[in-house]
């Protein structure tokens, strides 16, 4: 219900940030094609506006999906952007946890 409202009024941060919350639900209810989507909108948001508060949340779990689709290099690569973003500030467990996975998804298995 909130989207078109942001859409209409040319508030393109709203808008990123409802498509997250929207791409969360989809997420929990297992429709990842729709979810996959939401999240690509929302991060080129937070992207052009270079907002480090989306780039760490929305980056996280983008960075996720794409590893997880085998788009390994761009995966990492936000991956890299969310986990700098949250160390920039200064969530330090986010930039942890990121870290963590990127360890963890570069092992070969």
């Amino acid at each position: 219900e909130q989207l078109p409202v942001y859409e209409r009024l040319g508030d393109v941060r709203s808008k990123a940030v409802t498509l997250f919350k929207i791409a969360r639900i989809e997420q929990k209810r297992e429709q990842l094609v729709e979810a996959f989507g939401h999240l690509a909108e929302s991060y080129e948001i937070f992207t052009k506006l270079n907002i480090p508060n989306g780039l760490a949340a929305v980056g996280e779990l983008y960075g996720q999906m794409l590893l997880s689709r085998g788009e390994r290099e761009k995966g990492f690569a936000i991956l890299e952007i969310a986990r700098d973003a949250a160390n920039l500030l200064g969530w330090t467990e986010d930039a942890e946890r990121v870290q963590d996975l990127i360890h963890r998804e570069q092992i070969p298995t």
